[in-house]
């Protein structure tokens, strides 16, 4: 019998380094580093358990769409429609002055249904956004790698959300990760995206949503180039690109505020 559990127990290590392997191919090296994180989260998860209901104060459905004069002015009033907002008396976003990876607020998957500020019904989001836009920003879908047009877009500009206008990226934190799909170092303001635990096979993702409407973008790796060390891999269709000194696109924001 002693035999026998021992030989188990080595065969362990040896699965492991398998699953690392696979996570690591398929991944890269931020898909192992969210397996360490998902321990870490494991208090989290409990606590959420105990919530009956995630919601966020002031959420409205009536929105308005706004004309903006620069990408700057677009961010601040996102901003002062996000920094109040809290799921589960934490945060939504966090509003900083500089990106700090330390700093993100990572909600629990549970919390992912809960409302934001800028919400439509489902049959005007699909009246706005077309079947495949629909797909992957309101039903966490993902395009296929090489398939958008902003993969290879290095022109200067700025990527806003699709769904609201809101200013997520600059192309001067945009760079060649090689996976197929536009990629990023940081938000162009750290509260322009919000963040959240996904199951995903093995372990839980990072998923990134604007923090306006909660749009799904993509998700963030730990295996990016420095100053971050961050890869936020977006999906094109969630993206609409302007050049530099173009006419941002209206902003949408909660009419009871505005």
């Amino acid at each position: 019998m002693k035999a026998g559990r021992s030989k188990r127990v080595a065969g362990r290590p040896v699965f492991l380094f398998i699953l690392i392997g696979a996570l690591v191919l398929s991944f890269g090296w931020g898909g192992v580093h969210i397996l360490a994180q998902s321990g870490a989260a494991a208090s989290d998860e409990q606590r959420a358990r105990t919530v009956s209901e995630q919601t966020v104060v002031n959420s409205t459905y009536e929105v308005v769409s706004v004309m903006v004069p620069t990408w700057q002015k677009s961010a601040e009033l996102a901003r002062s429609h996000v920094s109040a907002q809290r799921v589960d008396g934490r945060p939504l976003a966090r509003v900083a002055d500089g990106y700090d990876v330390g700093q993100r607020v990572i909600h629990d998957e549970q919390s992912r249904k809960t409302a934001f500020p800028v919400q439509l019904p489902e049959d005007e989001w699909q009246r706005r956004l077309s079947p495949e836009q629909h797909r992957i920003i309101r039903k966490s879908g993902t395009e296929r790698a090489f398939t958008s047009e902003l993969d290879k877009n290095y022109e200067p500009g700025i990527y806003y959300s699709r769904a609201t206008g809101q200013p997520l990226f600059s192309s001067e934190d945009k760079y060649d990760s090689g996976t197929g799909w536009p990629s990023f170092t940081k938000p162009i303001t750290p509260e322009a995206v919000a963040y959240f635990y996904e199951a995903s096979f093995f372990f839980r993702s990072v998923e990134v949503v604007d923090s306006l409407s909660g749009a799904h973008l993509g998700h963030v790796f730990s295996d990016g180039p420095e100053p971050t060390n961050q890869r936020y891999c977006m999906n094109g269709e969630a993206l609409v690109f302007v050049p530099e000194g173009g006419d941002p696109p209206e902003l949408l924001l909660p009419q009871a505020e505005e």
